[in-house]
């Protein structure tokens, strides 16, 4: 599992992603969760990215994922865990990264 670098709740993070597949056609998923055992449902955020510009062949590998703020910021203090997968159109599923990321506590939150 990778870990990605920590982030303050309630910031806004935008993440990078290549795959040696082909994306086209395809959809890129990123979940986040409190605990590995939660479900889909009960995730705490479920992402859809983006595709980068085409390499010389015509072939996407890269991807791109952002995580809004108004997000981040009910997200729990401590370790999340996290995965990106890619569904083809041929309903192959690849997961390109999975692990844990720590949200640290924020100095600065608006009244709710």
């Amino acid at each position: 599992m990778a870990k990605l670098k920590a982030f303050h709740r309630g910031d806004t993070k935008r993440y990078h992603v290549t795959s040696l597949s082909n994306l086209f056609g395809g959809v890129l998923r990123s979940t986040w969760k409190k605990s590995l055992k939660d479900t889909d449902a009960d995730a705490l955020a479920q992402l859809t990215g983006t595709y980068s510009d085409p390499d010389e062949d015509g072939h996407l590998h890269r991807g791109t994922f952002e995580l809004p703020a108004a997000t981040s910021a009910l997200f729990p203090v401590g370790v999340v865990f996290y995965d990106i997968e890619y569904t083809a159109a041929d309903g192959r599923v690849i997961t390109i990264d999975s692990g844990h990321a720590v949200v640290l506590e924020d100095a600065t939150r608006e009244a709710l």
